[in-house]
């Protein structure tokens, strides 16, 4: 179960273990043994959530806590189709110090291999949006270049506001997704989290296929 302490887990003077070792070397074993168990229930989220989606979704991928010379700000994953496993477009789940989201979003770093582009991605913003614009779920738009400890947009405002963004789609996309703050974490239990993560996943989907030229499953 994912609650607010695995978030202040990841709030740490240094992600660089040179630097920890350097500043914090008393405290390393323990800022690595509670990164490594926070990222295990992390992972058994994510698997949870998994085993709750439709057929058409991949093992997700769920990087690791630590790549030997930081221990990262935040727990990643993603979801993907199994028809769509060598294309951008993913359904991630981060986790950071101020709050757990989940978001549909190109991952620029498979982009030359991608069958699918930039500009496909982007035509998410002509999609059918009512689900996200009027569902139970508040849904929330931000640019590729926001940080993800920032301030993101209601789409209940999109339509409004979005000529107002001049986004270069060539190089730049919009995100679209939705979050739960660190300090609301503790009023989910174990059942109740993963069934939103699924309920937004299932949301998303219909926005990551439209990215795939795929309107229907």
């Amino acid at each position: 179960m994912i609650t607010q302490r695995h978030a202040h887990i990841l709030d740490k003077p240094h992600s660089q273990i040179k630097l920890l070792k350097h500043d914090h070397a008393d405290n390393l074993p323990i800022i690595k043994a509670n990164h490594q168990g926070a990222w295990q229930d992390f992972k058994a989220f994510i698997l949870s959530v998994y085993a709750n989606l439709p057929t058409q979704f991949a093992t997700p991928h769920i990087k690791k806590w630590c790549n030997g010379w930081q221990i990262r700000n935040h727990f990643f994953a993603y979801f993907k189709y199994d028809a769509y496993l060598g294309n951008a477009p993913i359904i991630s789940v981060i986790l950071n110090k101020k709050r757990l989201m989940i978001q549909l979003d190109w991952h620029a770093y498979k982009a030359a291999q991608s069958a699918s582009t930039l500009a496909n991605f982007n035509t998410w913003i002509d999609a059918d949006l009512s689900k996200i614009t009027d569902g139970d779920l508040p849904f929330y738009y931000w640019t590729n270049d926001t940080d993800e400890y920032g301030n993101f947009m209601p789409m209940s405002g999109f339509y409004h506001d979005f000529n107002d963004q001049h986004l270069d789609t060539d190089t730049n996309w919009f995100r679209v997704g939705t979050y739960i703050l660190a300090e609301d974490l503790d009023d989910f239990d174990a059942d109740s989290l993963v069934s939103w993560a699924v309920q937004t996943t299932a949301t998303l989907s219909d926005l990551y296929r439209h990215c795939h030229g795929k309107l229907t499953d």
